[in-house]
């Protein structure tokens, strides 16, 4: 057989060096078996699958496994060889999503390879390491055999470069199963012509015995899918409906096994099989009951009708139905459509699953009802963009039987009466803060706890308005209908219910909200109660004002902007009073220079035509003078806004400060009248920067500079960890920082030694040259003779700070906090772990820092290196000027211009330097604690 071509794809053992061979001792075999091998043998060897081998080093067993028919199959144990080769990390499809892509189509075609494994190719070096004992010789495999660590990984790599084309679109494959779906039957020719070419290409062999096309429904994975959706595999079902019942646990252990293959396609599985899992446990009196033998009877009944699911279609809606009981959490997942025949949507199931409790999740929540089951984590589900809501009516029988048993069979509950929820809210305003709580108390007792962290200026009143709005919320995402508000506020109270009215235009906003909201309760009444009668919520809104930390049971959210839009007031526009409102600003700039219109205000048009000799028009866009003389493209105050989140939580950034983010965008060529307000606004909002922002305190001591004289002469060295453990194991960061440009190198390493701290600076010296001297900190890695060998090898200076000073390197002191304040704000998640993001958003961090402007020298790290500001992606979005008018032809001369005029801007950011650092030695010694 040719096989695939080598420069397609070849196995590698990538067997460890230090791995020890292993020989294994033949086996004893019986004599049927000996006849097995011997003509499976003839059959690999007549193929050129294998060759005999004399004098191997590694040395495996066959081993013998009874095929359906009756027949024997050979398969090789390749254990110990296994173990000393490494895992490959290409990962296979998932099953169950191979399975829905399938679904829903006219025809499939299903393929199969002829001795698939064996039509690779083995790597010739790794041949004799496939070796095996037979009673009739060793041999060895000259194609990739079954049983290999990573087989399937290298036959679905395959499979991928074959079909890349096809897969997704017409084609779907895990390993070896790989099927042609045809859409409408009209393109069956077509889609099979393509996939033959691929096939060709490829020079892979299909087993025409085995192959099946055109079919409009087949076996795929354990499933059988067609147009109508996807089935059980009738085989799986008669496993259990001829199965007898259990005599023993391993009787049981089998019939859960079966069950569990037919999880997805049984609804409330976990009820079903609870009297099973009981019987499972280890005791020495098994005992197959009534209670079980009804449990088995039913489920067999249950297999006679097994549902048919859909597949999910992308950008489908998806309903997700939840039951729990005590014991026992089950789930359906849904999707609403409409079918012919039916006037209404249809609901199909989609996907059942079912979980039964551990001890430690039942004692989680102690209360019966599903209200206070799900209620609990209904806020957390928002945030992924899952919604709360309560139980609708039910559009099929499936979904139906699903529902039917939701509450436990232990006793007969009397109908409850319809009864009110009650909620207590409350503010709170101190001069560490402003907070607010809320408590909602079901009808039965259970209480939800809330806090809020209020983290934008606001009174009193502000904060109680807050606290009710948030409540109303959390009781209409929960699916609250009747409720009673309880608040000790009789501003708010009165205000909401008409016997105060509002004086202030903010507190008539918050009013009508309250209003809306109460559009969506059938029943909703507010009353006022004194403040020792609503001690519970009190205490959370004191929680929320004296940023304390808060009992786990209770959830805590921050506001860094009212919910409720204050009124619009007229904004300035800078410095002299300009005003402006939400509309394009730069229209009245725009008729007045190219038109000579101006508004009919006359405020308004003296303003504009005195303001206009700041602005020109060029290639029909407004642009700005800047006092350099540079021109700054004028943007719309929302293409501001966006470049801005761009620059402060893009790509390229380190969620950088408000002044620093604006400084960027004007040295980008921007300009728009609220940048500077817009930005503080986006910062206020930014969790990760209000999290990890830096704090100021005031000095001990008088400030020590280090005198500065040319790029890389003298470099900063730290290291920075450990951190959480990173794909690929990195645990720390070695930092360097040029004490001129402030160019930072970051290198994450795993482990801490001499020979990394040598290895990444050997690296800094072949890209920036041989510095005059390294100043680090005294750890071990920068003290031993091996790192100081490398220093006086290339004449390097080091100078160790004091022990119990680090502020002498305090530049690169100074770039590790700002390279760990930028990591914890990319990688800031609430819900979900970031341990070993860390890695992934160095490379942005580093970027953001290069191209950040520095205070000490006015310029950029990247422009003092390079003599140019680098082009960055919002550039590049927004279209600035340098952008526009670049031209590959006079790059080249440009270039060589900024080369010759950077040796002048390097004395002036040394000049500007020295004024810096006169500067801080003057505010910093004023400061200085006495």
């Amino acid at each position: 057989m040719p096989g695939i071509p080598r420069e397609v794809i070849e196995h590698s053992l990538h067997v460890k060096e230090d791995a020890k061979p292993i020989k294994q001792r033949l086996r004893r075999f019986a004599q049927d078996r000996k006849d097995a091998i011997k003509e499976e043998l003839t059959k690999l060897l007549a193929a050129g699958f294998i060759k005999e081998v004399l004098h191997p080093d590694w040395l495996a067993n066959p081993v013998l496994v009874r095929k359906k028919t009756g027949q024997w199959r050979m398969c090789v144990d390749y254990t110990d060889l296994n173990k000393s080769c490494p895992k490959d990390p290409f990962g296979l499809p998932r099953i169950d999503q191979v399975v829905d892509l399938t679904a829903g189509c006219e025809l499939l075609s299903f393929l199969d390879c002829y001795s698939g494994y064996h039509q690779i190719r083995l790597k010739e070096s790794d041949c004799l390491k496939t070796s095996f004992i037979t009673p009739f010789g060793a041999y060895c495999y000259i194609t990739m055999p079954f049983g290999l660590k990573n087989a399937g990984a290298t036959y679905q790599r395959m499979i991928q470069r074959c079909f890349s084309i096809q897969i997704g679109h017409n084609i779907e494959a895990y390993v070896d199963d790989v099927v042609v779906k045809t859409k409408q039957k009209d393109d069956l020719i077509a889609d099979l012509e393509e996939t033959f070419t691929s096939i060709r290409a490829f020079k892979m062999k299909l087993n025409p015995e085995k192959c099946i096309f055109g079919v409009p429904s087949g076996k795929l994975l354990g499933f059988m899918v067609s147009q109508r959706g996807i089935q059980a595999n009738p085989e799986k079902i008669n496993a259990i409906l001829n199965m007898k019942p259990p005599s023993s646990q391993k009787d049981v252990q089998k019939l859960t096994g079966c069950m569990a293959a037919l999880s997805r396609f049984v609804s409330r599985l976990g009820e079903w099989g609870m009297p099973f899992f009981k019987l499972m446990k280890k005791s020495d009196n098994f005992q197959w009951g009534p209670e079980a033998q009804k449990a088995f009877e039913d489920f067999k009944k249950l297999l006679t009708t097994p549902p048919v699911l859909a597949s999910p279609r992308p950008q489908e809606p998806l309903l997700l139905y939840v039951s729990a009981t005590s014991q026992v959490v089950s789930t359906v997942l849904v999707v609403e459509r409409e079918e012919e025949g039916h006037i209404q949507k249809v609901q199909r199931p989609i996907y059942f699953v079912s979980e039964v409790l551990a001890d430690s999740k039942t004692n989680i929540l102690h209360n019966r009802e599903e209200n206070g089951r799900i209620a609990k984590w209904a806020l957390e589900l928002m945030s992924l963009d899952i919604s709360f809501k309560p139980r609708t009516s039910i559009k099929s029988q499936a979904l139906a039987d699903f529902l039917a048993e939701w509450t436990e069979c232990q006793e007969d509950m009397p109908e409850e009466k319809m009864e009110y929820w009650t909620m207590h809210f409350d503010g709170s305003k101190r001069l560490t803060g402003t907070g607010a709580g809320v408590v909602l108390i079901s009808p039965t007792g259970e209480r939800l706890s809330y806090v809020l962290w209020i983290n934008f200026s606001a009174s009193h009143n502000v904060a109680e308005y807050e606290a009710l709005l948030h409540g109303l919320r959390i009781a209409i995402s929960l699916g609250i209908r009747r409720l009673i508000v309880r608040g000790d506020s009789q501003l708010v109270v009165n205000q909401v219910m008409k016997e105060w009215s509002c004086l202030d235009d903010n507190m008539t906003a918050y009013r009508q909200e309250v209003r809306k909201l109460e559009n969506k309760f059938d029943g909703l009444e507010l009353t006022h109660v004194l403040r020792h009668n609503n001690e519970a919520d009190d205490r959370l809104a004191n929680f929320g004002s004296k940023r304390e930390a808060t009992p786990s049971d209770v959830f805590v959210e921050h506001l860094y902007e009212p919910t409720v839009p204050r009124k619009e007031t007229i904004e300035a526009m800078d410095t002299q009073g300009v005003s402006m409102i939400e509309t394009d600003w730069r229209e009245p700039f725009i008729n007045f220079l190219t038109k000579q219109e101006l508004p009919q205000d006359k405020n308004e048009a003296e303003r504009i035509s005195r303001r206009s000799r700041l602005y020109i028009i060029h290639e029909a866009e407004l642009y700005k003078k800047s006092p350099s003389g540079i021109l700054r493209r004028c943007v719309s105050l929302e293409e501001g806004r966006q470049l801005l989140k761009d620059i402060h939580s893009g790509i390229c950034s380190n969620h950088a400060a408000a002044r620093t983010i604006v400084g960027i965008a004007y040295r980008q060529g921007f300009f728009w009248p609220t940048a500077v307000s817009d930005a503080d606004k986006i910062v206020r909002i930014c969790e990760g920067y209000q999290f990890f922002a830096r704090q100021i305190h005031l000095p001990a001591q008088e400030l020590q500079t280090i005198p500065l004289s040319w790029p890389f002469a003298v470099w900063g060295l730290d290291m920075v960890g450990p951190f959480k453990r990173a794909i690929g194991g990195y645990t720390h960061l070695f930092v360097v920082i040029d004490k001129f440009s402030k160019w930072i190198e970051a290198k994450p390493v795993i482990t801490i030694t001499a020979d990394k701290a040598r290895d990444f600076f050997i690296n800094i010296v072949h890209r920036f040259g041989v510095p005059n001297r390294i100043i680090t900190d005294n750890d071990t890695q920068f003290t031993s003779g091996a790192f100081k060998d490398f220093c006086e090898d290339f004449s390097i200076k080091i100078c160790y700070a004091s022990v119990a000073h680090p502020m002498s390197n305090g530049q690169v002191e100074r770039a590790n906090g700002m390279i760990l304040q930028g990591i914890k704000a990319r990688v800031f998640d609430r819900l979900h772990p970031y341990a070993g993001k860390w890695v992934d958003q160095l490379p942005s961090v580093l970027w953001s820092l290069r191209t950040t402007p520095s205070r000490a020298t006015g310029q950029s790290p990247f422009f003092l290196v390079y003599g140019a500001e680098a082009m960055l992606p919002s550039e590049v979005e927004f279209e600035s000027l340098r952008f526009r008018n670049f031209n590959e032809e006079g790059y080249e001369e440009g270039r060589v211009d900024d080369i010759n005029r950077l040796e002048e801007a390097r004395e002036a950011a040394l000049i500007q330097s020295t004024r810096y650092l006169q500067g801080l030695h003057r505010y910093h010694n004023r400061n200085v604690r006495s």
